[in-house]
């Protein structure tokens, strides 16, 4: 079964694809941006934010260890990768730490986490590209 027929049988979050036609579920899946998605971001990106806020060089100095684990996704890594749940959560606590230690504000843990993440809809969450009601259909006939 593909993950669009998957999606559109199981209905997994209720969105009614029962009730509706191929060109509402289409846009259903398409155009309502209500699911949080991952955005796999550029380390680069992460540091010219924290150069600009002048918060790199205050965090790469701390002996915090949250501060070292940061400087760690920042120094051994290009790319930050939510391939898993717990990468994401990770990062998340380790913004919370860096926070609760006073080395980032909420509003840069906030600015940081949408790097990251963004209000998408169902199709980018689930990776499957720009639902048309051509493609309903046919995956309701399989």
């Amino acid at each position: 079964m593909s993950k669009l027929s998957d999606e559109i049988t199981n209905d997994p979050l209720g969105r009614g694809y029962a009730g509706m036609d191929a060109e509402q579920v289409a846009f259903s899946l398409t155009e309502v941006k209500d699911r949080p998605v991952d955005n796999d971001e550029s380390i680069d990106n992460i540091k010219m934010y924290l150069l600009r806020k002048r918060k790199y060089i205050v965090i790469k100095d701390s002996p915090e260890l949250a501060a070292r684990e940061f400087m760690v996704l920042l120094t051994e890594f290009e790319q930050l990768l939510f391939d898993n749940p717990g990468k994401r959560k990770m990062f998340k606590d380790i913004l919370s730490e860096l926070v609760d230690a006073g080395l980032l504000t909420s509003p840069m843990r906030t600015a940081l986490l949408g790097f990251v993440s963004f209000t998408g809809t169902r199709s980018q969450e689930l990776g499957l590209g720009r639902v048309r009601a051509g493609d309903v259909k046919e995956s309701r006939n399989t």
